[in-house]
């Protein structure tokens, strides 16, 4: 019976993500809510969350959904465009993590000093603003495109969200791992140890991409092995994601810079004069399938390690604004959105949907266990995730019918001067 009920469920989960899309495309509210609220639903019903086979494989799946996530956003981008947008999109990037973290470690220690947060200590809410102070590209993307933002913005955008979710990973990670050797490295050493995972991760992912081309190009006159390409690419990809890490270098940067050099072989043909393998749009749309399942799976998680605690969720409002300040001081300054019209400045004020990054992130928090409140940690980051996508939806909505009412007035003034 449990085995038909799991197939049961199994079965829901793609359909409610197949349809949460289509309905994502016509009214702009994105499927990765119903999927949360879904996972919930089962949650109080079924005990997934704590049975024994989600227990012992949620590690690995949490590996391969990142390896899936951050190689399906190098695949989607255009390289051109990254290399053109790249310094606006992590000056967003790194304003945005910085302003996050200030404010919300500031916020968090106040409120473990009035005892509202007693467990905490300034680690907890160092890595708590890390956390949050990325977007999510699988939300981003999708929803940028549909508020008809011009094309600069929108890759500014998608590059700044693909930045993001390298740059907390790699963060938190560095700073989990400084917590288990009980903060014998000095913080120039964690600085320096997050550049060389930077450098490391770059070189690699882009030595492992030129090659993998240069290995595809050979076989593709082969069509019998050309039809495996993307097999053989997702085991290259697990591979190159235990070769960074052993080494000490961004899993995150080398997937995704790989990620970005399979899907840009003909700007790099282009560029370089070589003539190495082009993606396909077989493999595209095969990539496309499997993210997509990914996610679904990964979001009904979400909804079902969610915990609905009124202290942690009043908590979660309130980091939730301060993160909504924090990303208006990000619009502010940066020189690229702060030349933006009002009408667009409005939108991005409130649009920075957490996600993939912020949930994996979490349950790796609740895994390793180093930090005091990790129990409200993980409740606070499911809670943002929830409200920030909700918040992000409702300023597109209001910037949608802002744009439409001012593109309807258009023609009527052209005709009453005529």
């Amino acid at each position: 019976m449990d085995s038909l009920i799991i197939l049961i469920v199994l079965s829901l989960i793609i359909l409610l993500g197949a349809f949460g899309e289509l309905f994502f495309r016509k009214t702009g509210i994105p499927d990765v809510l119903w999927l949360m609220i879904f996972g919930i639903i089962i949650g109080q019903f079924f005990s997934f969350a704590s049975s024994t086979a989600i227990t012992a494989i949620m590690p690995i799946f949490v590996i391969l959904t990142l390896i899936i996530i951050l190689f399906d956003g190098g695949l989607n981008l255009k390289i051109g465009n990254v290399v053109r947008d790249s310094i606006p999109g992590f000056s967003i990037a790194l304003a945005y993590l910085l302003f996050s973290v200030i404010l919300v470690t500031g916020v968090t220690y106040l409120l473990h000093i009035i005892n509202i947060l007693p467990e905490w200590n300034i680690w907890s809410g160092i890595i708590l603003g890390t956390v949050l102070g990325g977007t999510s590209s699988v939300i981003v993307i999708p929803l940028v495109v549909l508020a008809g933002l011009n094309e600069k913005i929108q890759d500014i955008l998608s590059v700044e969200s693909a930045f993001n979710d390298a740059l907390c990973i790699v963060i938190v990670f560095t700073l989990l791992g400084y917590l288990q050797t009980a903060g014998q490295s000095s913080l120039w050493m964690i600085f320096r140890n997050i550049a060389a995972s930077f450098a490391i991760g770059l070189v690699i992912g882009v030595i492992s991409g030129f090659v993998w081309l240069y290995i595809l190009k050979k076989f593709s006159s082969e069509k019998t092995i050309e039809q495996y390409f993307y097999v053989f690419s997702l085991a290259i990809l697990i591979l190159l994601y235990v070769a960074v890490e052993s080494l000490g270098g961004s899993s995150a940067v080398a997937i995704f810079v790989f990620g970005l050099l399979m899907g840009g072989g003909e700007f790099v043909n282009k560029i370089f004069k070589i003539n190495l393998y082009e993606v396909n749009g077989d493999i595209l749309f095969v990539n496309k399938q499997i993210a997509f399942l990914i996610k679904s799976f990964f979001f009904v998680l979400i909804g079902l390690l969610l915990v609905f605690v009124l202290k942690s969720f009043i908590i979660a409002i309130g980091i939730m604004t301060i993160l909504i300040f924090a990303r208006f001081l990000t619009i502010k300054i940066v020189k690229t959105t702060r030349m933006l019209p009002d009408k667009e400045k409005n939108l991005l004020y409130y649009f920075a949907p957490k996600g993939l990054a912020a949930g994996l992130l979490a349950i790796a928090i609740k895994d390793l266990n180093v930090l005091p409140g990790t129990e409200e940690i993980v409740n606070i980051v499911f809670g943002i995730i929830i409200l920030s996508i909700i918040v992000s939806t409702v300023a597109l909505f209001i910037y949608k019918r802002n744009t439409q009412k001012i593109g309807n007035t258009v023609p009527e003034i052209k005709q009453t001067s005529n």
